[in-house]
């Protein structure tokens, strides 16, 4: 990918522009390599990718990833942290390789829809680890560990070691 410096109209691959602190300052985190990648998509097919295209390109990738969470066409929105952006810069440019996606890229949309369904994937199994752990107890913290307050109304409520409490309080109440 080709750009043009718009002050001296010099034209550089985009990796060469990295290198600058400026253009490095502009991509997000740890994600430079790969958003360098997706980046070149969006190059027009006979000239270079100017300057303000690849800013307000970058703007809204940045804006998008620092949300937190991903949405798409009303469904819930999931947890998406960089790292599940990370894997979608690179599945996207991927399927480029592929020749499964046609340049230039207009928007952020498949990019979006790609994110979603890596990070849907994820809350699934992270909700599916929470839930393993409910049913093993794994969720309740241990007496030990909560403070005197806590301790001492669970004593209270006979709920202490050693004994239920609850069929004991309930005993000939109606059911």
């Amino acid at each position: 990918m080709k750009l043009t410096c718009p002050a001296c109209g010099a034209v550089a691959s985009a990796e060469t522009w990295a290198a600058e602190v400026a253009a490095r300052a502009a991509l997000p985190g740890d994600m430079a390599d790969v958003v360098l990648a997706y980046l070149a998509l969006f190059r027009p097919a006979k000239n270079g990718l100017s300057w303000s295209r690849a800013r307000k390109v970058l703007a809204t990738l940045d804006e998008i990833i620092r949300r937190g969470h991903i949405s798409v066409d009303r469904k819930p929105a999931r947890p998406c942290p960089p790292a599940i952006w990370a894997e979608g810069l690179l599945a996207v440019r991927e399927r480029f390789e592929a020749g499964a996606l046609t340049t230039p890229l207009k928007n952020h949309n498949y990019l979006r829809a790609v994110v979603y369904d890596l990070a849907e994937r994820a809350d699934a199994k992270n909700e599916t680890e929470r839930e393993h752990q409910r049913r093993a107890g794994i969720h309740r913290p241990r007496p030990e560990a909560l403070p005197e307050s806590a301790r001492a109304e669970l004593a209270r409520l006979g709920l202490g070691k050693g004994g239920s409490g609850f069929a004991a309080k309930n005993e000939g109440s109606p059911t």
